[in-house]
This record gives structure tokens, C-alpha cells and sequence, in this order.
């Protein structure tokens, strides 16, 4: 295992509820028209939605393995052996509550790649055929008929293909010196619907395996709520000149103003949602995350939008 106990006890504490990772990804979305055109935004989005992706499924993993003692099992024998120090130390941390089984072996299983992460699903889930499983999962909503569902890729090979070169062109960003944005530029929109997708089709597996059909009414409300949250996380990027990942660089005081604010607003929103609680689980929370995020991300933006030192055209006068 490459990471140290204390490696995945500040990754753990970072871990994202799954519903923030579709938040992240409509907001990246809503990010592109602005700057398609610039090289550094091209080089910028397949590296973010890699790491969307690869967070995304690494919280699934940890929420099937602490769901159950089969999935842990398999989790277990898929990932490969601790030292043993580190496992003692393990142990130790789970037992206090501090780190979950499912925490743990979710940051010891690779997932660097679409069949990293294919692979994981497979073994800890017992599916035969994943890529099968994949190409045919639909949603599994209460009311629907089976007659009137439709997979969640309307192309599943060129979706699993454009993946695959997405993180190619994620190691060329990487590891190369020269590299030709235009040709990865229109690519863009076709990666982050493809991670959209693989994202929800993940998901929609883990809910057949663990749930069976769900009400539709619930999640409607959900994407909703994510989806006005979405709406205002960007009006408050533009009026503040720079998204939360900018100013988590904390490069000026006003960065690191705007960087802990942001943080505030995160936690608050997951305390509101029971996302501190020990158990998280729930099918409300995440409307109740983007309720409380999206109140919050309106006021900062009437905060803003007055007059004062709070308005950032205010400062520039």
C-alpha cells in the first residue's frame, strides 16, 4: 500500500459524499463556455474530471464496503496486503471510529484508469461481466415500467473509448513538455457528458445491488437542488473572478479569504445535511446539502453584490 495511515486519515477527512462529484461536474460544465478557448482551461478539464471521476468512485467503493460484510469480504481479498505496521495502525483508527473498512481499502485499491476502475467494481461487486452490466444499466425508478427505461450511454463503446483517451491525454498533459491543445479542444463537451455518465451508470449499479428500485419523487428533488446550487456556485465564481479551485491555490490574501469561506460554506452545508454524522446514509441528505449550500452561496453573492469592501469593484476603485 503506497499511502501511510496518516496519508488516508487527512484523504478520508477530505472524502466528498457522492452527490457532490455530479455538483462538480455541472459546475465545470457551467465553467467551460467561458473559457473554451483558452489553452490552459483545454489542459485543465481532463486532469479535473480524471480526478472527478476517480474521487466519485472511490466514495462508492467505501460506501458498498461499509454496507455490507459480503462486500468487505471481497473488498479484502481485491485489494492487495497491508504492511504490517500500517495494518496495526489501521485497526487501531477504525476501532476509535476515526476511519471506516470501506475508507480504508477505498484508497489501497488503484483506480488510475477506466479499467482500474472497472476492475474494483467487478471483484468487490461479483459481477461477471461489468462492461456488459455497464452498457446495459438503466434507471430504477419505482414508477417506471421496464419498457420505458433506456441505458444510461446512448453509445456505450465510443463513451467507454473517449474515456480511455481522456486519460490518455490526462498523462500527456502530465508527463509530456509539448502538446497541441486544439487537438484535444473539441473533445471537451464529449468528455465531461462521458464522465457524467460513467459516473451515474456506477451509480446506478451500486443502487440496483444495494437498494433495488428507488421513488423517482426523492431524486428529482435532489437534481434539482444540485442543479440551482450548481446555477449559483457559477454566478458567484463570476462575480467573485475565480472559481473554488482558484483560490484554493491561495496565492494572494484574498484568495485565502475567499478559500476559507468557501470551506465554511462546504461544511456548514454537510453539517445541515448530517454528512458529520457517523452514519451518512440517507436519500434526503443531499437535498439537504444543496439547500443549505445554495442559501449560503446567495447570500455571499447579495454580500458581494452591495457596496463596500466585500464587492471585489468596490476594492479595484
Amino acid at each position: 500500500m503506497s499511502k501511510s495511515i496518516d496519508d488516508i486519515l487527512a484523504l478520508a477527512s477530505r472524502q466528498s459524499s457522492a452527490h457532490v462529484h455530479s455538483f462538480y461536474i455541472s459546475s465545470l460544465k457551467h465553467a467551460v463556455a467561458e473559457f473554451r478557448n483558452s489553452p490552459i482551461a483545454i489542459q485543465i478539464v481532463p486532469v479535473k474530471l480524471c480526478a472527478i471521476i476517480e474521487s466519485g468512485a472511490r466514495e462508492m467503493i467505501k460506501r458498498v464496503i461499509d454496507s455490507d460484510a459480503k462486500y468487505l469480504s471481497n473488498g479484502i481479498s481485491y485489494c492487495s496486503k497491508l504492511p504490517s505496521k500500517s495494518l496495526v495502525e489501521s485497526i487501531k483508527h477504525i476501532a476509535l471510529g476515526n476511519l471506516t473498512a470501506g475508507q480504508l481499502l477505498s484508497f489501497a485499491i488503484p483506480i488510475s484508469s477506466v479499467s482500474d476502475i472497472t476492475a474494483a467494481f467487478s471483484s468487490i461487486l461479483q459481477i461477471e461481466d461489468i462492461y456488459s452490466e455497464l452498457e446495459s444499466i438503466t434507471t430504477k425508478w419505482t414508477e417506471d415500467e421496464d419498457d420505458t427505461e433506456h441505458p444510461i450511454f446512448p453509445d456505450f463503446r465510443h463513451s467507454i473509448q473517449m474515456l480511455n483517451e481522456m486519460y490518455n491525454t490526462r498523462h500527456f498533459i502530465a508527463h509530456e513538455v509539448s502538446l497541441k491543445e486544439a487537438v484535444f479542444s473539441k473533445s471537451i463537451d464529449t468528455y465531461i457528458s462521458c464522465s457524467e455518465r460513467f459516473l451515474e451508470a456506477l451509480s446506478w449499479i451500486i443502487v440496483d445491488r444495494l437498494h433495488g428500485r428507488v421513488p423517482r419523487t426523492q431524486t428529482m428533488m435532489n437534481i434539482t437542488a444540485g442543479e440551482q446550487a450548481s446555477k449559483a456556485s457559477s454566478e458567484l465564481d463570476s462575480l467573485r473572478g475565480g472559481s473554488r479551485e482558484k483560490f484554493a491555490q491561495r496565492k494572494t490574501k484574498y484568495d485565502e479569504l475567499e478559500y476559507h469561506w468557501d470551506e465554511f460554506a462546504y461544511l456548514v452545508a454537510s453539517k445541515y445535511a448530517g454528512y458529520l454524522e457517523e452514519d451518512s446514509s440517507g436519500t434526503i441528505r443531499p437535498l439537504l446539502f444543496a439547500t443549505m449550500y445554495e442559501k449560503l452561496l446567495r447570500w455571499r453573492i447579495e454580500t458581494l453584490e452591495g457596496e463596500g469592501p466585500w464587492n471585489p469593484a468596490a476594492r479595484a476603485k
